[in-house]
């Protein structure tokens, strides 16, 4: 898995929290079979109401999700674990989204062509 760090994650309190979270992403979620395909990337977000969090974003080839986690998420190690989890399950929704979506084009092309034929 190929994981990046912004400078300001690495100055952050939260640091150490984030390396937990994204070894746990990269040990027990991925596993090495998935993990050659898939980058994270941890950034500081600032939200509306001015609280800084630290963003999460995972990507391959098919798309990309983030999350934002306040300190309190990171501080609690089953809660973080549970939503680096849950990001992940955002982009296997993203590519059985892009299956869906082909099978349906797939299968109006074929009927447009059924159709012309006709």
């Amino acid at each position: 898995m190929k994981f990046f760090y912004s400078p300001e994650t690495r100055l952050a309190d939260t640091f150490p929290q984030i390396k937990e979270a994204t070894a746990y992403l990269a040990e027990k979620v991925l596993g090495p079979k998935r993990g050659d395909t898939v980058s994270a990337e941890w950034t500081r977000v600032l939200t509306p109401r001015e609280e800084t969090h630290d963003r999460l974003t995972l990507r391959d080839e098919l798309g990309e999700v983030f999350a934002d986690f306040p300190p309190l998420d990171l501080d609690s190690a089953p809660l973080a674990r549970f939503r680096v989890a849950h990001l992940w399950g955002d982009l296997i929704q993203v590519h059985l989204d892009n299956l869906d979506a082909q099978r349906w084009r797939r299968r109006f092309e074929s009927d447009d062509t059924n159709g012309e034929a006709a």
